[in-house]
């Protein structure tokens, strides 16, 4: 995760990146919710406060961003890690 911030630049939250990190892997809020037990508005707020934090609007163009930099592997390695932890 430390690394996903690094490659993000940009020093995000542990929730925000737990919600941007499941989103950028195809997850809904509600779905991502389910997950970490919170609820769907919460969800989007983290992945808000995460794209502000980033620089970017839309979940688009933070894929661009890790397509960019090369980090795509990386997204997916972290999403796999978190979706098994839970």
């Amino acid at each position: 995760s430390h690394t996903l911030c690094q490659t993000l630049g940009a020093p995000l939250a542990t929730r925000e990146l737990q919600c941007l990190t499941l989103s950028l892997c195809g997850f809904t809020s509600k779905q991502i919710a389910s997950l970490l037990t919170i609820s769907h508005r919460t969800v989007e707020k983290h992945i808000s406060n995460a794209y502000l934090k980033v620089n970017v609007t839309s979940k688009q163009q933070c894929l661009e961003l890790l397509h960019h930099k090369q980090a795509i592997l990386l997204l997916w390695d972290l999403g796999k890690t978190l979706i098994e932890s839970l």
